[in-house]
Protein backbone atom coordinates (compact mmCIF):
# COMPACT_ATOMS: atom_id res chain seq x y z
CA UNK A 1 0.00 0.00 0.00
CA UNK A 2 1.24 3.86 -1.24
CA UNK A 3 2.45 6.04 1.53
CA UNK A 4 -0.09 8.85 1.91
CA UNK A 5 2.11 12.19 1.21
CA UNK A 6 0.59 15.02 3.30
CA UNK A 7 2.65 17.81 1.52
CA UNK A 8 1.18 16.17 -1.76
CA UNK A 9 -2.49 16.42 -0.53
CA UNK A 10 -2.25 20.09 0.37
CA UNK A 11 -0.75 21.42 -2.68
CA UNK A 12 -3.33 19.27 -4.35
CA UNK A 13 -5.51 20.96 -1.83
CA UNK A 14 -3.85 24.91 -2.82
CA UNK A 15 -4.29 24.45 -6.25
CA UNK A 16 -8.28 23.55 -5.99
CA UNK A 17 -8.63 26.40 -3.94
CA UNK A 18 -6.51 28.74 -6.03
CA UNK A 19 -9.13 27.40 -9.30
CA UNK A 20 -11.90 27.67 -6.94
CA UNK A 21 -11.03 31.29 -6.26
CA UNK A 22 -10.28 31.90 -9.89
CA UNK A 23 -13.79 30.54 -10.59
CA UNK A 24 -15.88 32.81 -8.18
CA UNK A 25 -14.21 35.82 -10.01
CA UNK A 26 -15.12 34.75 -13.30
CA UNK A 27 -18.91 34.38 -11.75
CA UNK A 28 -18.66 38.10 -10.40
CA UNK A 29 -17.32 39.57 -13.08
CA UNK A 30 -19.59 37.73 -15.21
CA UNK A 31 -22.47 38.62 -13.16
CA UNK A 32 -21.69 42.60 -12.95
CA UNK A 33 -21.17 42.56 -16.83
CA UNK A 34 -25.03 41.00 -17.02
CA UNK A 35 -25.69 43.90 -14.74
CA UNK A 36 -24.43 46.31 -16.68
CA UNK A 37 -26.48 45.31 -19.41
CA UNK A 38 -29.75 45.21 -17.63
CA UNK A 39 -28.93 48.73 -16.57
CA UNK A 40 -28.41 49.92 -20.04
CA UNK A 41 -31.83 48.02 -21.39
CA UNK A 42 -34.08 49.53 -18.79
CA UNK A 43 -32.26 53.35 -19.78
CA UNK A 44 -32.88 52.74 -23.81
CA UNK A 45 -36.34 51.55 -22.83
CA UNK A 46 -37.22 54.54 -20.75
CA UNK A 47 -35.92 56.90 -23.24
CA UNK A 48 -37.76 55.05 -26.08
CA UNK A 49 -40.99 55.32 -23.79
CA UNK A 50 -40.41 58.91 -22.40
CA UNK A 51 -40.30 57.34 -18.87
CA UNK A 52 -38.38 59.34 -15.72
CA UNK A 53 -37.58 58.48 -12.48
CA UNK A 54 -40.08 60.67 -11.23
CA UNK A 55 -42.88 58.56 -12.96
CA UNK A 56 -41.73 55.42 -11.38
CA UNK A 57 -41.78 56.84 -7.50
CA UNK A 58 -44.75 56.54 -6.13
CA UNK A 59 -46.41 59.60 -4.63
CA UNK A 60 -46.80 60.64 -1.37
CA UNK A 61 -50.20 59.82 -1.03
CA UNK A 62 -49.87 56.32 -2.46
CA UNK A 63 -46.89 55.77 0.20
CA UNK A 64 -50.07 56.55 2.81
CA UNK A 65 -52.48 54.32 1.19
CA UNK A 66 -49.77 51.38 1.54
CA UNK A 67 -48.55 51.93 5.02
CA UNK A 68 -52.12 52.12 6.29
CA UNK A 69 -53.76 49.31 4.42
CA UNK A 70 -50.11 47.08 5.04
CA UNK A 71 -51.16 43.50 5.72
CA UNK A 72 -54.36 44.43 5.91
CA UNK A 73 -53.26 45.63 9.36
CA UNK A 74 -56.47 47.55 11.65
CA UNK A 75 -59.21 45.36 8.98
CA UNK A 76 -62.15 44.19 10.96
CA UNK A 77 -63.47 41.14 9.18
CA UNK A 78 -66.60 39.09 10.25
CA UNK A 79 -66.40 36.31 12.68
CA UNK A 80 -65.80 32.88 11.32
CA UNK A 81 -66.32 30.29 14.06
CA UNK A 82 -68.16 31.19 17.51
CA UNK A 83 -68.52 29.05 20.86
CA UNK A 84 -71.60 27.45 21.42
CA UNK A 85 -71.26 27.98 25.25
CA UNK A 86 -69.89 31.35 25.35
CA UNK A 87 -70.89 32.92 22.32
CA UNK A 88 -67.56 33.65 21.94
CA UNK A 89 -66.56 34.38 17.85
CA UNK A 90 -63.06 34.13 16.75
CA UNK A 91 -62.47 35.42 12.96
CA UNK A 92 -60.09 33.01 12.27
CA UNK A 93 -56.80 35.02 12.41
CA UNK A 94 -54.33 35.14 14.71
CA UNK A 95 -54.15 32.73 17.60
CA UNK A 96 -56.42 30.02 17.95
CA UNK A 97 -58.26 31.04 20.86
CA UNK A 98 -58.27 28.66 23.60
CA UNK A 99 -61.92 27.48 23.73
CA UNK A 100 -61.57 26.26 19.86
CA UNK A 101 -58.08 24.65 21.05
CA UNK A 102 -59.66 22.91 24.15
CA UNK A 103 -62.62 21.85 21.87
CA UNK A 104 -60.14 20.45 18.95
CA UNK A 105 -58.09 18.59 22.13
CA UNK A 106 -61.15 16.94 22.98
CA UNK A 107 -61.74 15.30 19.59
CA UNK A 108 -64.20 17.80 18.28
CA UNK A 109 -63.39 19.02 14.28
CA UNK A 110 -62.94 23.00 13.69
CA UNK A 111 -65.63 22.79 11.19
CA UNK A 112 -68.40 22.09 13.71
CA UNK A 113 -67.95 26.02 15.30
CA UNK A 114 -67.99 27.37 11.68
CA UNK A 115 -70.59 30.40 11.82
CA UNK A 116 -73.37 29.52 9.05
CA UNK A 117 -73.60 32.53 7.17
CA UNK A 118 -77.56 33.19 6.92
CA UNK A 119 -77.50 34.88 3.21
CA UNK A 120 -76.20 31.75 2.60
CA UNK A 121 -79.12 29.35 3.52
CA UNK A 122 -81.72 30.70 2.00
Amino acid sequence: MDAINIEDLERELAEYEAETQTLKDKIEKAKEAKHTQNVEKVRQLMDELEVTLADLKPSQIQIQKVRKNAHGAGTKVAPKYRDPETGKAWAGRGATPMWLRAYVAQGRKREEFLIVNAAAAE
